[in-house]
C-alpha cells in the first residue's frame, strides 16, 4: 500500500508544527520567526534551484520549487533563529550602554534592523550561488560554506553570539535528524527538498538534510541579536 506522504513531506510536517508551536507559545519569539521566514520564501529558494553539475556537463536549472519546498524553508529558517532561545530559556536583553561617540550609529542601524536582515540573507543567499558556480560543490555544502563566513563576520563583532551560532547549528542538526529517524520509520529516507543527489547517509539519514540544517542555524541562529543589538542571558 503505497504511503500517503513521502519522507519529506512528512518531515516538512513535523518541522512546520514545531514552528508553529513556538511561534504560539512564545509571543516574544514570533517578530523575528516571522521575518526571518517570510524574507526566507523570497530570497534562500534561489540556492535550491541549482544542481550541482555533473562531469562534463554544466548547471541546469529546477523549473519549479514546490510547496514542500517552501514550507520546508519557512519551518527550518524560522525554527533556527530561535531554538537556541527555545532550549536555553533565556530572555532578550539589550546590550549594555556603549560610548557616546557610536550610541548614535548603533542606534540608526537598530532601527533599519529589518532591512539589515534582508540584506544579509540576500548576500548570503548569492554567496552561496557564487561558491556553487565556482567551486562546483553541493548546495549544502555551498549554505555551510556561507553561513561560516557570515558566524566570522559576526563573531568579529560580537564574540558572545559565538556560542549562539554554533549550539543553534547542531541543535537544528539534531532536530532535523530526529524528525528524519521518525520519518524514516513509514517511508524510504529520501528527499529531494535541497536538490542534492544523496551520496552519503547518517544512519540512513540523508547527509544533505544535516549539513543544511547545521548551515541554517549556524547563519542564521545570531541574526537577529546581531542587528538588533540583543543579547540572550
Amino acid at each position: 500500500m503505497e504511503a500517503l506522504l513521502n519522507f519529506d513531506q512528512i518531515l516538512t510536517l513535523i518541522l512546520f508544527c514545531l514552528w508553529l508551536l513556538a511561534f504560539i507559545f512564545k509571543p516574544e519569539l514570533r517578530k523575528e520567526m516571522f521575518v526571518l521566514s517570510i524574507f526566507s520564501i523570497f530570497i534562500l529558494p534561489v540556492t535550491f534551484i541549482l544542481n550541482p553539475p555533473l562531469v562534463g556537463q554544466t548547471y541546469q536549472v529546477v523549473a519549479e520549487l514546490n510547496f514542500t519546498s517552501l514550507v520546508f524553508i519557512i519551518a527550518t529558517t524560522g525554527l533556527a533563529g530561535v531554538v537556541f532561545h527555545l532550549f536555553t530559556g533565556k530572555n532578550y536583553h539589550n546590550l549594555p550602554k556603549i560610548k557616546a561617540g557610536v550610541k548614535k550609529e548603533a542606534g540608526l542601524a537598530s532601527q533599519f534592523w529589518i532591512i539589515q536582515i534582508f540584506l544579509t540573507l540576500l548576500c548570503l543567499t548569492w554567496g552561496t550561488t557564487l561558491l556553487i558556480f565556482f567551486f562546483h560543490i553541493s548546495v549544502a555544502g555551498g549554505f555551510l560554506l556561507s553561513t561560516t563566513i557570515l558566524t566570522a563576520y559576526i563573531f568579529s563583532h560580537r564574540q558572545d553570539l559565538l556560542l549562539d551560532a554554533v549550539w543553534s547549528g547542531v541543535l537544528m542538526a539534531i532536530i532535523v535528524f530526529i524528525i528524519s529517524v521518525i520519518a524514516s520509520v513509514f517511508v524510504e529516507a529520501d528527499s529531494t527538498i535541497i536538490y542534492t543527489p544523496r551520496l552519503h547517509s547518517f544512519f540512513g539519514v540523508p547527509s544533505t538534510l544535516l549539513v543544511w540544517s547545521l548551515a541554517v542555524g549556524l547563519g542564521l541562529g545570531p541574526i537577529y541579536e546581531y542587528v538588533r543589538r540583543l543579547e540572550l542571558s
